[in-house]
């Protein structure tokens, strides 16, 4: 959401807000993923008006994380031209910038498992490149399964977060609660957006990719260690 975008780019960079209006207008062409990670990180400059040379434009503060503006829309309708329109069930933003989608299905409708809402998700990415284009991952749950993917990765890539590593599986109510926390709590989502995404090329193509429970848990553990 625009307002919210500029009301950040203010607040993080103490810029005037006509500044910040042209920023978040450039930003809003952005079309391509792996670009908007490098902005979303920190590596975006900018000359402000006013001033005579680029500086580094923020999106993100990572350094005091309630700086941020955090937003959830519920059943926010995407309609392009003559399509009839999808509506995806959550939609996480910071900063005015939508970051997680998230597709929930009902544990009691036949047919509406987990997979099918991995394979709306894959829909939405497909019909709607615009929604995902600064998009970091996406989440589908029917409550007792909860599965998380990076960026346009492919159903068989879809995985579990099975350890909520410094809480403890016995803490929460059933796996979403625990997914939730394990992706979606703010300081945890910062920590995944600065350090546990990647894009790898081979073979010359670029892949997605980000990590999984054990990887996080690991690195987490060795950086308090030294």
């Amino acid at each position: 959401f625009t307002p919210l975008l500029v009301d950040a780019l203010v607040r993080i960079n103490d810029i005037p807000e006509s500044a910040a209006k042209t920023i978040a207008s450039e930003l809003q062409g952005i079309s391509d993923n792996q670009r908007w990670l490098e902005i979303l990180r920190g590596n975006y400059s900018k000359k402000v008006e006013g001033e005579d040379t680029h500086r580094t434009i923020r999106v993100v503060d990572f350094d005091t994380p309630s700086n941020n503006h955090f937003a959830v829309t519920n059943q926010l309708k995407f309609k392009e031209g003559q399509d009839k329109g999808h509506i995806p069930d959550l939609i996480i933003y910071l900063n005015g910038i939508p970051v997680v989608v998230i597709e929930a299905k009902s544990p009691l409708s036949p047919g509406q498992n987990t997979w099918s809402a991995v394979s709306q998700i894959r829909q939405y990415e497909e019909n709607f490149p615009r929604l995902f284009a600064p998009n970091l991952f996406n989440i589908a749950t029917n409550d007792l399964t909860f599965l998380y993917g990076a960026t346009g990765s492919p159903a068989e890539f879809w995985m579990r977060w099975r350890d909520p590593w410094p809480r403890k599986t016995s803490e929460f109510f059933d796996s979403s609660a625990q997914g939730v926390y394990a992706l979606l709590e703010p300081h945890r989502l910062l920590d995944i957006l600065a350090h546990f995404i990647i894009f790898e090329t081979r073979d010359g193509k670029t892949i997605k990719k980000m990590c999984r429970y054990q990887q996080y848990r690991a690195v987490d553990k060795m950086v308090e260690r030294v």
